[in-house]
């Protein structure tokens, strides 16, 4: 097998998280049934989760058998946090641009630095300090409008929220892979979201969802398996390098989403001021790789 570099898998997995950033907002632009197709892309990946098992089942037997119970409640807190977090940044994806959003998740930076030396005992060095405020200012920087703030949005207001739940849930991955293996890790952090929409949906959850598939199916598709490819990477790096590295390096994902969105999307408001707050924040994240 060959030995890739955990830095390389967790640029890989800003690369593709950075094209289901893209193919989400495509979806979700303006469209008034977020849950829908929220819903059909978490199936998705689900789809290919279970298609990814089947190729590696054999590495999983007895996977848990000796795992303790701080282990299985650390699953559980990171299922709550990131069925939360997906469907509150498929709201935002409404109404908030690919390349603010990505921008705006940046401040999972500063609180999982806190996080991982709060809980991780990983040390928050001057540099790492400096590199949170610049991100910090990137983020600012990012979503200021002349006459409008907006971080009085709510789509904007919705995405840093995510971005706290992403930061938090990031510290529980660090954790959990001590006890898992990356895939077997990853299915009910698919499975619970997929549930959870269907359930939100109730009676009219077949034809939303089968709306959803017939309008954007391949761009579905392809945002099913980003999401779960760019995770699966980005546990396998988690495993072999601290948080904080792992978490920056990933988050290096804002200058391809913010480029991307003014390519592919036409989302040009603001332009200047978008890349002012990706080179603050991409300068932020230097500074903490020290």
């Amino acid at each position: 097998m060959i030995d890739v570099p955990p830095s390389t898998l967790a640029i890989c997995a800003a690369v593709l998280l950075s094209a289901w950033s893209i193919a989400s907002r495509f979806i979700l632009r303006g469209k008034s049934d977020y849950l829908g197709a929220g819903t059909a892309m978490e199936i998705s990946s689900m789809i290919f989760l279970f298609i990814g098992l089947i190729i590696f089942g054999s590495y999983l037997p007895g996977a848990t058998a000796d795992i303790p119970p701080v282990g299985w409640l650390i699953w559980f807190c990171a299922t709550v946090l990131y069925t939360a977090f997906i469907f509150i940044t498929y709201k935002a994806n409404q109404t908030v641009e690919a390349g603010e959003r990505s921008v705006v998740n940046l401040l999972q930076i500063p609180w999982a630095l806190f996080l991982a030396l709060a809980f991780l005992s990983e040390p928050l060095t001057p540099l790492k300090t400096a590199g949170a405020l610049l991100i910090i200012s990137g983020a600012l920087a990012c979503t200021y409008r002349p006459g409008l703030l907006r971080w009085k949005t709510d789509g904007v207001k919705l995405a840093a929220a995510a971005a706290l739940l992403a930061g938090t849930a990031t510290i529980f991955d660090k954790a959990a892979m001590g006890y898992f293996p990356p895939l077997l890790y990853a299915l009910p952090l698919y499975i619970v979201p997929s549930l959870f929409g269907i359930a939100w949906l109730g009676k009219k959850s077949m034809p939303r969802i089968t709306a959803a598939f017939r309008k954007h199916g391949a761009a579905i598709a392809f945002a099913g398996f980003t999401s779960l490819f760019s995770y699966v990477l980005f546990l396998l790096a988690m495993q072999r390098l601290p948080a904080s590295e792992t978490i920056l390096l990933f988050n290096t994902n804002v200058v391809l989403t913010a480029f991307a969105g003014m390519l592919l999307l036409s989302e040009k408001e603001g332009w200047k001021q978008k890349i002012i707050g990706v080179i603050l924040a991409f300068l932020g994240a230097a500074l903490v790789l020290g």
